[in-house]
């Protein structure tokens, strides 16, 4: 059971001498408080009692009562409301639009109403523009506390002024129930990411590549002090491009990103998550070259074209160029003597020369006889575009 007395109004200054009338009204419950009209400034001496009676006031230990004012209100910082516990000590909630300032009283620096307020949803932890002041998860955002003593509890309750006869009306809650509201753990969690760059034999090509992921987790807070969190937001770790060393090749040219990456929770509890280690080897860069020959005077090869070819000893030397490159030889009227080069061949470990592979050609003839004198006009080889055309000659004999 609980007494309240009201006492010390200051009503509403009416300059312009308009007719006010001056309301305080009560809920039929008055766990949901009561509002006000006309009035600007009031206290409250309120006692609590063990019994219905009311014959044994309870007597309220240091750091162990807490009272709670909710709904105080920021319109557009005109009007705003103000709430305190006169001999009590003012506490912020988190999250809350409401600040405790050094005088002792709660309320909100700006506007909490006139706008959109993101917020979250303790109960659901999602964030909403919902109007708070009309939904119970939402109490907290207008809400502070103040820290008591005692047997007897003085609050007052001020708002700046309201013009007369406008309809509004100051609801006021005050109540022992701590309002559910945003909790965020105060431990940060951070995930490491290592990149060795190492040579063939193990030693160490440069300093290690090192990339930090720090995490910071939210929740709600129940009135009962059980936190309920939330799933970590993920994060990523970027591809990472592999540094060039002057006559080595590296294995993998970008280290692949890693996503949606988070701490693990086991059983409630953020566990430690090993570091996320990759290896860059760089090995020597071998080189190869294929060279296309004529070789019709053997005597005097003369080179046709030259692909220039890089890799990592023991890997596949690939030349995607040569079927292309033997096929328009071919077309041109050359004939294939020999392919030098193999698509199982490998580069060898030897950085001291370059492995050469020749592919040689001969030219090819087209016969002119009188069964088979070609056809005048037309090209010697219809597969090349250069072809020269065929042309008539008249032999005489004698």
């Amino acid at each position: 059971m609980q007494s309240a007395t009201f006492s010390n109004f200051q009503k509403f200054s009416n300059p312009d001498n308009v007719s006010q009338s001056y309301n305080i009204r009560f809920f039929s419950n008055p766990y949901d408080g009561f509002d006000y009209s006309g009035i600007i400034d009031f206290r409250i001496s309120i006692q609590y009692f063990a019994d219905d009676q009311m014959q044994q006031p309870i007597n309220f230990i240091k750091g162990s009562a807490f009272i709670g004012f909710a709904s105080l209100n920021n319109y557009d910082g005109k009007h705003i409301e103000f709430a305190r516990a006169i001999n009590g000590t003012p506490i912020s909630l988190a999250g809350s639009t409401v600040t405790a300032h050094s005088d002792g009283w709660l309320y909100a620096d700006n506007d909490n109403l006139n706008g959109n307020i993101s917020w979250m949803d303790p109960q659901t932890g999602k964030v909403t523009n919902n109007a708070w002041d009309n939904i119970s998860a939402g109490t907290y955002v207008g809400a502070g506390m103040a820290e008591v003593s005692g047997n007897n509890l003085d609050v007052e309750f001020r708002s700046t002024e309201i013009r007369p006869n406008t309809g509004l009306y100051v609801w006021s809650l005050l109540n022992t129930d701590i309002p559910a509201t945003v909790y965020t753990d105060p431990q940060a969690y951070t995930i490491n990411e290592v990149i060795h760059y190492q040579y063939a034999d193990g030693k160490q090509v440069q300093p290690d590549y090192t990339k930090t992921l720090t995490y910071h987790r939210t929740g709600y807070k129940g009135v009962n002090g059980h936190i309920t969190y939330d799933q970590f937001v993920p994060q990523n770790f970027p591809s990472v491009d592999s540094p060039k060393i002057d006559g080595y090749t590296a294995d993998q040219t970008t280290v692949a990103e890693i996503p949606n990456i988070m701490p693990k929770v086991e059983n409630g509890n953020v566990v430690k998550t090993p570091d996320y280690v990759r290896t860059v080897v760089y090995r020597q860069t071998q080189q190869a070259q294929v060279i296309y020959r004529d070789v019709n005077n053997s005597n005097n090869p003369t080179i046709l074209d030259q692909d220039s070819l890089t890799g990592i000893a023991g890997e596949p030397i690939v030349d995607s160029n040569v079927n292309t490159k033997v096929t328009n030889f071919e077309n041109r009227g050359y004939v294939l003597k020999n392919n030098g080069f193999s698509t199982d061949t490998a580069y060898d470990n030897d950085v001291s020369k370059t492995q050469t592979f020749y592919i040689d050609f001969v030219h090819g003839t087209q016969p002119i006889t009188p069964t088979t004198p070609g056809t005048p006009g037309q090209p010697i080889n219809p597969n090349d575009p250069n072809s020269p055309n065929t042309q008539t000659v008249l032999i005489k004999t004698v």
